[in-house]
């Protein structure tokens, strides 16, 4: 039965938390913060799990001491840091029950080291492997509410890393015209592109051939990548995007009012989604408005949804489709139309 109404402790903590990040004011937040730990107190001590229940008391007064560290300079003493390190050694020692039971006290410690002067993002990145040592711990207590916790804590915390990442990247990438060492990159982005985008909905054969056409590509956009506008999404070096495009329409003459065509626009599959897409699609829209270009369009297959999705967003609409052959099938691709 104690077991039992533990569980019931660890659930309202674990809810309260949730409820917290929903809160708009520190004092809000804290104040839900103060509740879960206080649940979570009474969890781990029904558990017997005292390392746990120890550490909770200890997060409810870091908690408050970290918003008053924010009002009065004076507590950002590192003087503060080592009192924390005290009695979270201490606590260790006095709740010792074996290697496990440190786990809750050492993710403690190493979180409020982190947290006393760190930047958000190296937050994220030790609160993610704290999770790790708290669910390694809950395990070993039966913890069943901490457990879901965890798990949920580190996946949420695993895509807010990603989604961080993602956003320095577009912050840092820089829009320049191509040049013939950035092809080997480009050519692998767009084969990887493609294999990504087009898994089920272009033929398997054709897509893991491209593959085997890395250098025929190479050569090939070697004749070519002069001819026309071209440019690179660059980051710490890397080649993470690109963009071709032309001045006329002479690849789509069916389009007799278009004066302008982006011919193919890539971004590495593992950083779609960063922005790095739009912040090309704009430049190039830019240089078309410059050059007193009026109507742009693009090609995209037809059941490519996540583009379709993409271009539609950026004001296009779809004005017209045909037939394509890809290797030994035919697909429909539609075109859009956007007013520069």
């Amino acid at each position: 039965m104690t077991y039992i109404v533990s569980q019931v402790f660890g659930i309202g903590a674990f809810i309260v938390s949730l409820i917290a990040y929903h809160r708009k004011s520190k004092k809000t937040i804290l104040g839900s913060m103060v509740c879960s730990n206080i649940l979570n107190l009474i969890h781990y001590l029904l558990l017997g799990a005292y390392s746990g229940c120890i550490t909770k008391v200890l997060a409810i007064f870091r908690d408050f001491f970290i918003i008053l560290k924010e009002k009065y300079s004076k507590l950002s003493s590192i003087l503060f840091l080592f009192m924390f390190i005290a009695l979270y050694i201490t606590a260790s020692v006095l709740t010792y029950k074996g290697i496990l039971s440190i786990l809750p006290l050492l993710a403690a410690l190493i979180y409020i080291i982190f947290i006393w002067n760190g930047n958000e993002n190296r937050i994220k990145k030790v609160a993610f492997f704290c999770y790790f040592l708290w669910l390694i711990y809950n395990i070993f207590v039966l913890s069943i509410a901490g457990i879901i916790s965890n798990i949920i804590s580190i996946i949420s915390t695993f895509i807010a890393i990603i989604n961080a990442r993602k956003k320095e990247i577009n912050m840092d990438a820089k829009i320049r015209d191509v040049r013939e060492e950035d092809l080997p990159e480009v050519v692998d982005i767009k084969i990887k592109g493609w294999q990504s985008a087009y898994k089920g909905i272009v033929d398997d054969t054709y897509l893991n051939n491209l593959s085997n056409e890395y250098d025929m590509r190479i050569e090939k956009m070697k004749n070519n990548y002069m001819e026309d506008g071209f440019i690179v999404a660059e980051s710490d070096g890397k080649i993470v995007g690109f963009c071709r495009y032309v001045f006329d329409n002479n690849l789509s003459p069916e389009v007799e009012d278009a004066d302008c065509e982006i011919c193919a626009i890539y971004v590495k599959p593992d950083l779609k989604y960063s922005g790095i897409g739009t912040k090309m699609f704009k430049y190039v829209a830019d240089e078309f408005k410059n050059n007193n270009k009026s109507k742009m369009i693009l090609w995209c297959l037809k059941d490519n949804e996540a583009s379709k999705k993409f271009y539609t967003k950026m004001g296009g609409k779809i004005i017209k489709d045909k037939w394509v052959t890809l290797g030994e099938k035919q697909y429909q691709e539609c075109c859009f139309e956007y007013d520069v």
